[in-house]
């Protein structure tokens, strides 16, 4: 049962909802073609309940909220509100249609100056059009905040999902403490003593997600005793949905000589055993929930070689048993001086003044992060946004939410307290982020396009959409929400570490959940046809031949975006007759035989042409 953070989701969604749409209306309305085609008067009426709107959601804030009764009023009003976006651009939409040449290029003030006998003709129709749809929307919102009294009353009766993750083998700036260094050097000690054994070992290291075994292991690659002893020394990250094909050929090309790619198992299988024959190697395989990639896809391959040694993380202690390690680490929580150091760097204390002021509160904030670090480098991005003064401090400390969440434990009260203090726009842009696979390499400038195409930018008066969504994407990773990495088919020393980020599991886990009944990546055919009606954000990442959206081929979806993360060879023409009102649109093209002519029917998509497509506005061919 979804208690009070689920009505907080819909409720932030909302508020942001009507925080846009009041400026997207506000813009509007200054146009001179609006009083041109004479429906200024409704929508000046869709503006003043937008008002009203607000001031209920404001006093829900201050109440706690019945869910059977509040979630609904919510829901409906969301759908709503997308429904009015859409009004606004299909009236710019048609109207820049059907006018003279470049009007792609002028304002709707020019437009408006520039109407000939055909568009006046337009101009009439389309004002019956769009006022008939203004006032059945207005009507609409009155029939559903005739529920106010209900929603009154429920408020006092109060008051009295498959991923595939890719992990960094690169060092981790932000170690701290001599705890690791004492686990690295233990770990080290015991791989160098067992490497020359004449059969594979397997080392594990368990521990909880975000405890930093990652971390650890990463510590224990890098260094140089390590590097000298083995041959080859391989990383590979293998999750919990892993794809054998690409665990295989993770390992393979990191194995010298580079040869052909295979494509088949049974191939790559082939080519491992060749490659890794009479050498001694060093693989971590990191993030693994299933003992059975070790079972039964690897352990035969590499008998072939002279020796091996495997070092494994993974959150279950019957994976560790399942492989047969012979010795198991389990990395605890950080003591309260480690943590104390990583909060200081995450929030740049530097000064010693600084850090004297702040410490007994940082000891607090530390105590509160049960020692966990990714939930300390997200409190401490957080602080890194704040004044270094001892109120700023003090109210995270004493913040309600630490231990309000109803969620799984691995959902720190931390992630919720960072996702509190962001801007409306920048929940959006970092909620948006959910919907690529877990720990897919986001490029900067890509994000950035879409969280423009989505219109969830914010236009500022001396900035471009393109300045403000950089701005956006700093402060998310400044704040620990994302991860700057390397981009993997490159070599360290060019790399742009700010151009590249990546999620970490728990995090996306959690903004997953902040979007749930708005967002969703996976698979579509596990939801429901009303689920999908509901969807504003599809994400599909599973294979097949097809591509098929849950409903009938006339059933209209309210998506904006829809992200084909592996696109099938055919995509079927009914799915874009359905996204009407879509803007973003992300295809990947390696192995597309077919799109349908219908894609040009997307008169919404927004955006740069992707200069690698084929396609039109905002479709990406990867």
């Amino acid at each position: 049962m979804e208690g009070p953070r689920a009505l907080f989701r819909g409720s932030k969604f909302l508020d942001a909802l009507v925080d846009d749409l009041s400026e997207k209306l506000k813009s509007f309305l200054g146009e001179k073609v609006v009083s041109v085609f004479g429906v200024r008067d409704e929508f000046n009426k869709l503006q003043d309940k937008m008002k009203y709107i607000k001031s209920m959601l404001t006093d829900a804030k201050r109440m706690k909220m019945d869910d059977s009764v509040t979630r609904t009023w919510i829901d409906e009003l969301i759908d709503v509100m997308h429904d009015a976006d859409d009004i606004i651009d299909d009236f710019r939409s048609q109207f820049e249609k059907q006018s003279e040449d470049g009007a792609s290029s002028w304002s709707l003030n020019q437009l408006a100056s520039k109407l000939n006998p055909r568009t006046w003709y337009f101009a009439i129709k389309s004002r019956f059009m769009i006022n008939d749809r203004i006032i059945e929307l207005n009507k609409k919102i009155d029939e559903i905040n005739k529920n106010k009294q209900t929603f009154s009353v429920g408020m006092n009766q109060i008051q009295s999902s498959k991923y595939s993750r890719q992990t960094s083998s690169i060092i981790d700036p932000d170690v701290v403490g001599q705890v690791i260094e004492h686990n690295t050097r233990k770990l080290i000690e015991i791989i160098t003593r067992n490497h020359d054994r004449r059969k594979l070992c397997m080392i594990a290291i368990i521990g909880m997600g975000g405890i930093g075994k990652t971390t650890l292991a990463r510590n224990v690659f890098h260094d140089p005793l390590i590097r000298n002893t083995f041959e080859e020394s391989i990383w590979v990250c293998v999750s919990k949905e892993y794809s054998a094909i690409k665990v295989l050929q993770s390992i393979i090309k990191n194995i010298k000589p580079n040869t052909g790619e295979a494509q088949t198992i049974s191939e790559l299988l082939e080519q491992l055993a060749f490659k890794i024959k009479g050498k001694r190697f060093f693989l971590v395989l990191d993030d693994v929930w299933q003992y059975i990639v070790w079972t039964d896809l690897l352990k035969n391959p590499l008998q072939f070689a002279a020796s091996g040694l495997i070092l494994l993380t993974t959150r279950d202690k019957a994976v560790a048993s399942g492989v047969g390690a012979i010795y198991v680490h389990e990395v605890g929580t950080l003591s309260r001086r480690s943590g104390w150091e990583l909060l200081c760097k995450k929030a740049y204390i530097e000064e010693e003044e600084d850090m004297l002021n702040l410490r007994d509160v940082g000891m607090g904030i530390v105590k509160k992060c049960d020692g966990l670090p990714l939930a300390i480098k997200v409190i401490g991005g957080l602080l890194a946004t704040k004044n270094k003064d001892r109120r700023e401090w003090e109210k995270v400390l004493q913040s309600k939410t630490w231990f309000s969440s109803e969620i799984s434990e691995e959902l720190h009260g931390a992630l919720w307290i960072s996702f509190e203090d962001l801007t409306q726009a920048l929940r959006n842009c970092f909620i948006y982020c959910s919907l690529f696979a877990e720990d897919f390499i986001m490029l900067r400038e890509d994000l950035v396009r879409q969280w423009i195409a989505e219109g969830i930018i914010p236009q500022g008066e001396d900035k471009s959409l393109e300045d403000t969504g950089e701005e956006y994407y700093k402060e998310l990773t400044k704040r620990c929400l994302l991860q700057p990495t390397r981009f993997l088919l490159l070599p360290v020393h060019l790399i742009d570490f700010e151009r590249q980020c990546q999620m970490h599991d728990i995090v996306r886990t959690f903004a997953q959940y902040i979007a749930r009944g708005n967002s969703y990546y996976g698979n579509p055919a596990s939801l429901s046809q009303d689920d999908v009606r509901k969807l504003h954000r599809l994400s599909i990442g599973g294979k097949g031949d097809v591509a098929i959206i849950p409903g009938n081929k006339s059933d209209p979806l309210r998506l904006r975006t829809l992200i084909l993360y592996k696109t099938p060879p055919i995509v079927q023409d009914d799915i874009f007759h359905r996204i009407k009102n879509v803007r973003v649109l992300y295809l990947n093209g390696r192995g597309i035989k077919n799109v349908p002519d219908s894609v040009g029917d997307l008169k919404h998509l927004r955006g740069r042409l992707d200069p690698h497509g084929i396609l039109g506005n905002f479709i990406f061919l990867t």
